[in-house]
C-alpha cells in the first residue's frame, strides 16, 4: 500500500492543471506533468537553479509574475496571464497557495495555473461578434435616409469603422463603369499609418486584370496573407498591389442579381497578415450592405438623371404644364406656366392658389373644375378658357386637367396642360374675312403685274429709240467718211456718242430702279433733319443756280434705311428744282402730324401736274414733257415709290397745272415702329 507521500504525489503529477511547488525562497522544487509540457512548449526559460536541474527551469514570464505575486505572502488568484507556445496562444488564470506546517509556519508555495483559453477564446467570441454586430447595425443605419450627394462620403466613413475594426491599413472600394470594360477605385481609406503610395486609380482596363476579372465572375472571394501566393497569371495584379504598396489583402466582391458591380478590399503592408473566415464572414456582409448601398445610389443616380430630363422636356415646352394639391395649390409649375402667372420662379407660386392670382370670377370656375376632377376621378378634357396674360393681355387657352393618385389609387390632386390657342381663334375670325384678303391680294398682284408690263415695254421702248440711232448714224457715219466729209464725220459720231450715252442713262436708271427694291435694308433710327441736311448740301450748287428757297417744318425721326431715305429727299427736291417754269423755286419740305401718323412731303411752286396723270408719273420712265424741255429718263419718281413701299408707306401728289405740285408720303415713325 503506498504511504500518504506517495499518494499525494502521484495526485499532484495527475492534475491537468499546471501546479509548481516552490520553497520558501521562491525556488522551483517540483512541477508536474503538465507544468513540464507546458514550459517545453514556451519559448523562454529562467535558469534559476542551474541547467543540470531540469526541474528548476521556470519561463521568464511565469517567473516574473512570480516574483509580482510574492511581495505578499498570501493567496492570490485571478491573476490573468496569456502565453504564446508554439501551438498558440493559451490563456492562464494563476492561483498562489501558502504551505504551512501544524505551528503555522512557512513551508512553500505551491502556484496552480488555470487553463483559461477556452473561456477567454468563449469571451473574445462574444465580445467580437457584439462588435461586429454594432458595425454592420452601425454601417447599416449610415444608409437609411441618406441624400444622393452624401452617399460617397457615408461610404468613405463605412471603409474607416471597417478598416479600423479589422486592423487593416487601407479599405477600398473598385467600381465597373462603361459596361465594364472599365475599373475605377471609386472609394478609399487607409490609417494614416500606412507607408505605401495607395492612391485613388481610375480607368483601368478590366481586361488587362485577367485574373481577378474571373474571380469576380464567379463571385469568389480573394484572401492573400503574401502576394506571393498569386499565381503566374497574375502578375499584372501582383504589379497593381505592389505599386500601391499593399502585401496581403482580402477582396469580396459586390454582386448584384448576377451583375458584377466591383469588389470591396482590405489590404495591408505586413507580409503574413491572416484573414479569418470570421473577418471574411464580416466582409461579406459589408460588402452586400454596399452593393445595395451603391445600387440604390445608382438607381437614385437614374432616376435624379430621368428626372431632370423630364424636368428639362416640360420647362422647355411651350404649353402650360402645373400640378396642384387636393386644395387646388400649386405644386409644380414649368416655366411657360411660371411667366402666365407672373413670377420669375416657380418657387414664388408654390402653395398658391388661383385665388391668389387670378380675378375671383376665373379662380372659383378653376377651382371649381379642379375639385370636380379630383372626387370624380374622371379627366376633363380639352376644355376652352380665357385667361390674362403678364402683361394683361386676354389669351385662350385649351385646357385638359387628369387626376393624380398616389400608389395606393386616393387622389391627391390634379396636373393640368394648358395650349395656347389665341392664334386658333384668331385664324377662325381671321377666315371670315379670308375672302375680301384675297380679292385684295389678287388685285395687288393684278396693279403688279400690270406695272411689271408698263415697265417692259417702256424699257424696251425707250431703248429702242438710242438703239435706233446708234444703227442709223453708224451707216450714214461709214458713208460721210467714203466721202472724206470730216465736218459730217465729225457731226455723226457726236450724234451717236449722244446716243449712247442716253442709252448708257437709261441702262443706268434701270439698275437704280431694280435695286431700290431689292436692295437689302439697314433698319436704323434716322433724323430726318440730318438726313435732309445732307441732302441739301449735295444739291447745294444747284440750288444756288435756280436761287431757289427751301424751307422746311420739324421733321420727326423715322425707322428706316438713312440711305434710301436720302436717295427719296434727294429725288423729290431735285424734281422741284428741276420744273418750276419762269418762276424762281420756292421749295418746302413738310411734317404734319395726323391720329393715324405723320404725313410727310415736298412742295413747290413749280409747273404743276394735271389730275389725271397723278398716278401715271409714279411709273417708270414716264415723261410728261420732252428731252429738250426737261432731262432726264423718268425714272426718280418710280424709285421714290419703290422707296416708301419698302419703308411701309404709300406716296401720292397733290397738283393742279401752274399751281405748284406737293408730294406727299407716309413713314412710320419712331415711335410707333416701337410699338409694332
Amino acid at each position: 500500500m503506498a504511504s500518504p507521500s506517495d499518494l499525494y504525489l502521484r495526485i499532484f503529477e495527475s492534475l491537468h492543471d499546471p501546479m509548481i511547488l516552490l520553497d520558501p525562497a521562491g525556488n522551483v522544487v517540483h512541477r508536474n506533468l503538465a507544468a513540464t509540457t507546458l514550459f517545453a512548449e514556451t519559448p523562454e526559460t529562467n535558469d534559476r537553479a542551474g541547467a543540470d536541474d531540469a526541474n528548476r527551469h521556470l519561463p521568464t514570464w511565469l517567473d516574473e509574475t512570480l516574483r509580482s505575486l510574492m511581495s505578499g505572502i498570501r493567496r492570490m488568484a485571478d491573476e490573468y496571464k496569456s502565453v504564446k507556445t508554439r501551438t498558440g496562444t493559451r490563456h492562464f488564470e494563476i492561483e498562489l497557495e501558502r504551505i504551512v506546517d501544524d505551528r503555522g509556519n512557512l513551508q512553500g508555495m505551491a502556484v496552480i495555473l488555470h487553463d483559461i483559453t477556452e473561456l477567454k477564446e468563449a469571451e473574445n467570441a462574444v465580445r467580437y461578434r457584439s462588435e461586429f454586430g454594432r458595425i454592420v447595425s452601425e454601417i447599416s443605419s449610415r444608409f437609411v435616409g441618406v441624400f444622393l450627394e452624401e452617399y460617397d462620403a457615408v461610404l468613405e466613413e463605412s471603409l474607416r469603422g471597417v478598416g479600423q475594426f479589422l486592423e487593416a491599413d487601407t479599405a477600398y472600394v473598385f467600381q465597373f463603369t462603361n459596361s465594364g470594360a472599365r475599373l475605377s477605385m471609386t472609394h478609399l481609406w487607409d490609417s494614416g499609418e500606412f507607408d505605401g503610395p495607395m492612391e485613388r486609380i481610375s480607368d483601368l482596363d478590366a481586361a488587362a486584370l485577367p485574373w481577378w476579372l474571373e474571380r469576380l465572375q464567379h463571385a469568389e472571394v480573394v484572401a492573400l496573407s503574401s502576394l506571393a501566393e498569386l499565381p503566374a497569371e497574375a502578375a499584372a495584379e501582383r504589379a497593381l498591389l505592389e505599386s500601391q504598396g499593399v502585401h496581403s489583402l482580402v477582396h469580396v466582391p459586390l454582386h448584384y442579381k448576377g451583375e458584377v458591380l466591383g469588389f470591396m478590399g482590405l489590404g495591408s503592408e505586413v507580409q503574413g497578415r491572416t484573414w479569418t473566415q470570421d473577418e471574411i464572414n464580416l466582409l461579406k456582409i459589408v460588402a452586400q450592405v454596399f452593393t445595395n448601398a451603391l445600387q440604390h445610389k445608382r438607381a437614385e443616380e437614374t432616376l435624379g438623371y430621368e428626372r431632370n430630363l423630364l424636368r428639362t422636356v416640360v420647362d422647355n415646352l411651350p404649353d402650360y404644364i402645373y400640378a396642384k394639391d387636393a386644395s387646388s395649390r400649386f405644386v409644380l409649375n414649368n416655366r411657360a406656366h411660371t411667366r402666365l402667372l407672373r413670377a420669375n420662379a416657380p418657387e414664388e407660386v408654390f402653395g398658391k392658389t388661383d385665388y391668389d392670382i387670378f380675378p375671383r370670377g376665373l379662380a372659383d370656375q378653376y377651382f371649381a373644375d379642379e375639385q370636380q376632377v379630383i372626387e370624380s376621378g374622371q379627366a376633363l378634357v380639352n376644355r376652352e378658357e380665357s385667361v390674362l396674360t403678364e402683361d394683361g393681355t386676354p389669351r385662350w387657352l385649351l385646357t385638359t386637367k387628369v387626376p393624380w393618385f398616389d400608389k395606393e389609387g386616393k387622389p391627391q390632386g390634379i396636373v393640368g396642360m394648358s395650349r395656347d390657342i389665341t392664334q386658333r381663334k384668331e385664324l377662325a375670325q381671321a377666315l371670315e374675312s379670308h375672302a375680301q384678303l384675297l380679292e385684295q391680294a389678287n388685285e395687288e398682284l393684278r396693279l403688279r403685274n400690270q406695272e411689271l408690263d408698263e415697265f417692259t415695254y417702256i424699257a424696251s421702248h425707250d431703248l429702242q429709240e438710242p438703239l435706233r440711232k446708234l444703227i442709223a448714224f453708224s451707216d450714214v457715219l461709214q458713208e460721210d467718211m467714203k466721202a472724206g466729209d470730216q465736218e459730217e464725220v465729225k457731226r455723226d459720231l457726236g450724234i451717236i456718242a449722244s446716243a449712247a450715252q442716253r442709252m448708257q442713262t437709261l441702262v443706268k436708271d434701270l439698275l437704280a430702279l431694280s435695286r431700290s427694291g431689292r436692295q437689302s435694308m439697314s433698319w436704323e433710327s434716322v433724323d430726318l433733319s440730318d438726313c435732309v441736311a445732307l441732302v441739301l448740301d449735295t444739291l447745294e450748287v444747284r440750288i444756288r443756280e435756280e436761287g431757289a428757297a427751301v424751307e422746311q417744318d420739324d421733321l420727326p425721326p423715322v425707322m428706316g434705311d438713312r440711305t434710301l431715305l436720302a436717295q427719296l429727299y434727294q429725288n423729290l427736291v431735285g424734281n422741284a428744282l428741276k420744273f418750276h417754269g419762269d418762276k424762281r423755286p420756292v421749295i418746302r419740305l413738310t411734317a404734319e402730324e395726323t391720329p393715324d401718323g405723320w404725313i410727310l412731303g415736298v412742295s413747290d411752286n413749280g409747273i404743276g401736274i394735271k389730275k389725271e396723270y397723278a398716278e401715271q408719273i409714279f411709273a417708270p420712265f414716264k415723261r410728261l414733257h420732252g428731252r429738250s424741255e426737261y432731262e432726264g429718263t423718268g425714272i426718280g419718281l418710280a424709285i421714290c415709290r419703290k422707296i416708301v413701299e419698302r419703308h411701309g408707306g404709300k406716296i401720292w401728289v397733290e397738283s393742279a397745272p401752274g399751281e405748284g405740285a406737293h408730294f406727299k408720303f407716309t413713314l412710320d415713325t419712331e415711335e410707333g415702329a416701337a410699338g409694332r
